[in-house]
């Protein structure tokens, strides 16, 4: 199952990424992006960012660097005071993504304008006001291109542990946002900020990859902690509208903490996984994979309900320490 391999290793690649910071991407994991036989539309995929207070924990790792065409540079996250990242989840996240960006493969013909193999979005969550709360397109989708590697990369290197960070963990909203994106629906809190990126709607319209393709879709959520239960009525009700399923899943006592129970996140990821986001024959749904970022003091049980997240969003869930 190509598509399958193409999911598990792309998440596990992101994982492993977030960890050792500089690591080389092996055969074993450049083989996920070779066609899939089943269809010659390009995958896509929205890397959803927690950029909320919690990408500013203290973490007990050594400072990471970031790779250019493979080289890792003396270059990294700010390593000193004032808005130091270094140390902290936010350095992490960033490292990870950036060197993940460099190290993905392009087709061997086509040129740099037209050797993409996937697209990629960058979602992040929105800053202030609360009433904002959700998630917005911090850059359009963009296909992968030798050309398109260095844009997106800087949109990773030039978030800021304080002027990017958002103003709750709504990961449910998020998650909300994204299927909107993906069905070229109108925005719900996507345009609400000032650094959204205007290339990723037209008139009222999120302009989607997917309504007249085959490929895959994925969401990869990369948290720092659990969701804001402040957002969980307004979730509630955004996928009632919808015509949802909202039966809650129940965890297990001790398992996962009472607030993360009452979360929408991972009925969300389930609705996602019954959506069917294209006009092309076959069922294009979206699958959400989690990857909990650990090592603070204060994680505690959130990564067990970020894997519920992933399992009912019918992907898979890493955890970065």
């Amino acid at each position: 199952m190509p598509h399958l391999k193409f999911r598990r290793c792309l998440a596990a690649l992101v994982a492993l990424a977030a960890w050792i910071g500089t690591a080389p991407i092996h055969a074993e994991d450049i083989d996920i992006f070779s066609a899939s036989g089943v269809s010659t539309d390009l995958p896509n995929v929205i890397l959803l960012l927690d950029n909320s207070a919690n990408w500013s924990s203290d973490i007990p790792v050594p400072n990471c660097y970031y790779k250019d065409n493979g080289v890792v540079t003396t270059e990294g996250p700010k390593a000193s005071n004032p808005n130091k990242e270094q140390g902290k989840k936010v350095a992490i996240q960033k490292c990870a993504l950036y060197n993940v960006l460099d190290s993905l493969p392009v087709k061997a013909a086509g040129g740099p304008d037209a050797d993409g193999m996937f697209n990629i979005a960058i979602m992040l969550l929105n800053e202030s006001p609360a009433s904002n709360a959700g998630g917005y397109p911090r850059k359009a989708f963009t296909t992968l291109t030798t050309n398109n590697k260095a844009a997106l990369k800087s949109v990773i290197k030039n978030l800021q542990i304080s002027d990017d960070k958002g103003n709750n963990a709504s990961f449910a909203k998020a998650l909300y946002e994204a299927y909107l994106y993906y069905a070229g629906d109108t925005p719900y809190k996507g345009t609400a900020g000032t650094k959204w990126d205007a290339a990723a709607v037209s008139g009222t319209r999120y302009v989607s990859p997917s309504a007249s393709s085959c490929g895959k879709n994925y969401v990869i959520l990369i948290a720092n902690g659990s969701p804001e239960s402040a957002e969980n009525n307004d979730a509630l009700a955004l996928l009632a509208a919808k015509g949802g399923n909202t039966t809650q899943f129940v965890y297990p006592t001790g398992y996962v903490t009472n607030p993360d129970q009452s979360n929408w996140s991972d009925e969300m990821a389930r609705f996602l996984a019954g959506q069917d986001v294209s006009g092309k024959d076959g069922v294009q749904n979206i699958t959400t994979y989690t990857i909990s970022i650990i090592g603070a003091s204060s994680d505690g049980l959130y990564p067990n309900f970020m894997a519920g997240v992933a399992q009912r969003g019918g992907g898979d869930a890493f955890k970065a320490s």
